[in-house]
């Protein structure tokens, strides 16, 4: 089910995976980047989804201050919201590829500092394909 399509993203609700997805299209900043995420969280909310897919192939670079806010603000809503996997589709842009392993860093944090998320886990594929059958194992 399509939540939301534009220029810079779509998001899915695979509800028989039990995840969110969003497709990142290009470069997104400020209030367009943030309101995806949170659009993605709320649908994840309202169908009961644990699982999160972010796929960015084609994301590119994301601002210090929204990675500030990912990391301050957002990450810790998620968990709190039962987001219980985190899966990034790996991008090919060398900055966004930073970004999601100080993003990893981030929620390992999390994860060890908080003992209500140490069954956590974050997974690494290539493709959305493999990361959806990895939930279909």
């Amino acid at each position: 089910m399509i939540v939301l399509d534009n220029s810079t993203a779509t998001i899915k609700a695979a509800v028989d995976a039990e995840a969110i997805m969003i497709i990142w299209k290009g470069f997104a900043k400020g209030d367009t980047y943030r309101s995806i995420l949170k659009t993605a969280l709320e649908a994840a909310q309202q169908h009961q989804l644990k699982n999160w897919i972010s796929d960015l192939t084609e994301a590119k670079v994301v601002s210090p201050e929204d990675k500030t806010w990912v990391e301050e603000t957002f990450i810790p809503e998620g968990l709190q919201a039962g987001i219980k996997k985190a899966i990034f589709i790996v991008p090919k842009d060398i900055f966004s590829k930073a970004y999601v392993e100080q993003i990893t860093l981030k929620l390992e944090e999390e994860k060890a500092s908080h003992s209500k998320y140490k069954d956590h886990e974050i997974q690494f594929f290539s493709s959305l394909d493999e990361a959806l059958g990895s939930l279909q194992a």
